[in-house]
């Protein structure tokens, strides 16, 4: 989007570039800055959406917002933004970068890194979403929480069979095996 067509969207809802910047805790002069670039980047947008209160679709276009995991594309394809969401909470939240960087045991530098990873392991996700007090389906988006809850389902039920298929294969290596000792 350019900026041009930012500053438009922004004054039809009555948000002036001082408003913005204050929202954001910026200079002004950086918002107006963005007004005069030929394209405004995808973050900053959603930045932006994120403190007016807008729909994101005002700014981006669907093919170009948060994409979903689909069931079997390939890794890093189509992928939720966790360092965004995470770093989306960290600022409704009003804690610093410094004090989350604390909480999680590292650097300022290294939980800057993390927020351009766009899918975090599962792991560091829990961590984070206990130390915010969030759940980590927020973290991670509802839609994906749901697949990951079906997928999980589905692989359990996949488990269970091929442990009753394994029972029955004992079952019956074990008569056989037993009528095995008896003859020696």
């Amino acid at each position: 989007m350019s900026g041009k067509r930012l500053k438009e969207i922004l004054y039809e809802h009555h948000i002036s570039g001082r408003d913005l910047a204050v929202l954001l805790k910026m200079h002004p002069r950086s918002v107006y800055g963005w007004y005069m670039q030929a394209t405004v980047k995808n973050s900053v947008l959603r930045k932006i959406a994120f403190v007016t209160k807008l729909d994101v679709s005002l700014f981006i276009p669907a093919e170009q917002s948060f994409v979903l995991r689909e069931e079997n594309a390939p890794y890093g394809k189509t992928a939720i933004h966790h360092g965004e969401r995470v770093k989306a909470v960290i600022t409704d939240k009003d804690m610093s970068l410094n004090n989350f960087a604390r909480r999680m045991k590292v650097t300022r530098q290294t939980v800057g890194n993390w927020f351009k990873e766009s899918e975090w392991k599962l792991g560091r996700l829990m961590e984070a979403a206990e130390h915010l007090g969030v759940p980590v389906t927020q973290l991670q988006g509802k839609a994906k929480a749901e697949s990951f809850d079906k997928n999980v389902y589905k692989q359990l039920a996949d488990v269970q069979k091929e442990l009753q298929e394994i029972k029955q294969l004992l079952a019956q290596k074990n008569p056989a095996d037993k009528a095995g000792q008896n003859t020696t």
